[in-house]
């Protein structure tokens, strides 16, 4: 039952130092679908980020908690959970909870692992820009970023 996916964050600026092969990752019960997760990722550029993806997987992972959390006030939708680059080189069946897979934000873009396979980059790219007038992607970037103040960009 559920709408689920495991998102997880590996994005790194250059120069970022890695600490370990650990990768921070968010389970979302609810709105684990392509409209739903790319609107949060949308949230966090627009809301976070200055528009531009990047920094460290820490960062970013915990801003999107913060986003997928403010739709959820119940707090009963989203959970922090981990994985680590071997895991998701060579068992990502492992982190994938069913319904819409395991989606992750890299550094070069987005890879997606369902229904045990991973998505090609073309299918990724086709699902993301597929997405994009979807009225719910549009309706949770809209309702979690707060308007721009007349006058700045």
């Amino acid at each position: 039952m559920g709408n689920r996916a495991t998102v997880v964050f590996d994005i790194r600026e250059p120069g970022y130092r890695e600490q370990s092969d650990a990768l921070p990752a968010v389970y979302l019960h609810w709105n684990g679908g392509p409209e739903s997760v790319y609107g949060f990722a949308d949230t966090v550029y627009r809301r976070f980020r200055g528009g531009r993806p990047g920094g460290d997987p820490q960062a970013f992972g915990a801003r999107f908690v913060q986003a997928a959390a403010d739709l959820f006030p119940d707090g009963l939708s989203v959970y922090l959970t981990a994985t680590t680059r071997a895991a998701l080189r060579d068992d990502p069946g492992r982190i994938d909870p069913g319904d819409n897979g395991v989606y992750v934000f890299g550094t070069d873009g987005v890879r997606r692992y369902v229904t045990d396979r991973w998505l090609t980059p073309d299918e990724v790219t086709h699902e993301e820009h597929a997405t994009r007038d979807d009225p719910k992607r549009k309706e949770i970037a809209d309702e979690l970023v707060p308007p721009t103040p007349e006058g700045t960009p």
